[in-house]
């Protein structure tokens, strides 16, 4: 369990656009991100609103078999939901100080969807509940290429004697729990759930949301969203490495590929593996085929679509020449098609002599 206080870090609301829960229009954001907060990059508070939604569809109705989304652009496929919950201020009943079912200081658990009302009891004297604070929370949730998010705003439509009341929320994704403090009205909280590589279309997310404090209890228990999967693009072939000795590289196939044969060239590395196989950083296995200092490694399996979707890591050790170069790596091929580019040069290490 994660736990973030955020006394005294709110952001200040400048504007609420979203509406109702089908609404997916611009959000109004604000200019100031809490660094502290932002530093955390597995939850977050970020500018009321999602700016990274603007061009975000509906989910409801949308088929994860047969629609995708497009990588950085934020197309994605958003399930939201808003409620509000009120207070009536008045003490009450049995049960110990606020009654049966009931606030100390005197208010309802009320969850409310849209603009729909309902009391549903409470909880006995909640810190930080007065009663008549009229409260509004909002969820979103959608997957990205790399990981699923929910992200909760907190607002305060009346706070009737209660000067800005903080809540509490907590968001739960896959077991995975988010919890925040103090959150003061007009502001958002975020907490993602990474996908790995191995996720498919239609896998099915579970998360749950609730505010407690600020108002009455808010909560949604048990919430599904299917993911997602990413539109093909054209194929392309990139690497990230430090020290051109540990490399890894990232494959964005052009459609979806099964028991794709993928092949790298390192034309001047120490032998890698044992009896003809290695077994890579990230735990996928190659055959390796070996003449003189040259090694070509291959594996096979599925290759998929959207950046990032699969990767390859190697970490190697040079074997050096009389220049006190060598050179590492020239070329990599699919299904016997060289994706080289010219933005994925020769890779060349300097040896220490």
């Amino acid at each position: 369990m994660k736990a973030f206080n955020t006394n005294l870090l709110g952001l200040t609301l400048l504007g609420l656009t979203l509406s109702a829960c089908s609404h997916m229009g611009p959000y109004e954001t604000v200019d100031v991100v809490n660094e502290q907060a932002s530093a955390k990059s597995e939850f977050n508070l970020i500018p009321f609103g999602s700016p990274r939604l603007l061009n975000a569809r509906e989910y409801e109705g949308a088929d994860c078999a047969l629609e995708c989304i497009v990588a950085g652009t934020g197309d994605y496929f958003v399930k939201t939901d808003t409620k509000i919950a009120q207070g009536d201020g008045n003490g009450g009943g049995e049960g110990g100080p606020g009654g049966e079912g009931g606030h100390e200081d005197g208010h309802d658990e009320v969850g409310i969807t849209d603009t729909h009302e309902e009391g549903e009891g409470g909880h006995d004297g909640e810190e930080g509940e007065g009663g008549g604070v009229k409260k509004e929370i909002v969820y979103r949730a959608y997957n990205t290429v790399s990981e699923f998010i929910v992200e909760v705003d907190y607002n305060i439509l009346s706070e009737s004697g209660h000067p800005n009341p903080k809540t509490s929320i907590t968001i739960t994704i896959n077991g995975d729990v988010a919890e925040f403090h103090e959150i003061s009205k007009g502001t958002t909280v975020s907490h993602s759930f990474p996908l790995g590589e191995d996720w498919e279309a239609c896998d099915l997310m579970e998360f749950s949301v609730e505010s407690h404090g600020g108002g009455p209890k808010v909560s949604w228990i048990d919430e599904t969203y299917s993911l997602f999967d990413i539109c093909c693009a054209p194929a392309s072939l990139s690497y990230q490495t430090e020290d051109n000795l540990n490399i890894k590289f990232f494959y964005n196939s052009s459609e979806l590929l099964q028991d794709a044969v993928v092949q790298f060239n390192f034309p001047q590395i120490l032998p890698l593996g044992e009896n003809g196989s290695y077994t890579a950083p990230d735990g996928k296995v190659y055959s390796v085929n070996t003449k003189g200092r040259s090694s070509v490694l291959t594996w096979i399996g599925k290759v998929r679509c959207g950046p990032g979707r699969t990767s390859f890591r190697f970490s190697v050790l040079p074997d050096c020449n009389a220049s006190g170069k060598a050179l590492i790596w020239t070329d990599a091929s699919v299904n016997g098609v060289s994706v080289k580019n010219k933005m994925t040069p020769n890779i060349v290490a300097t040896c220490n002599q």
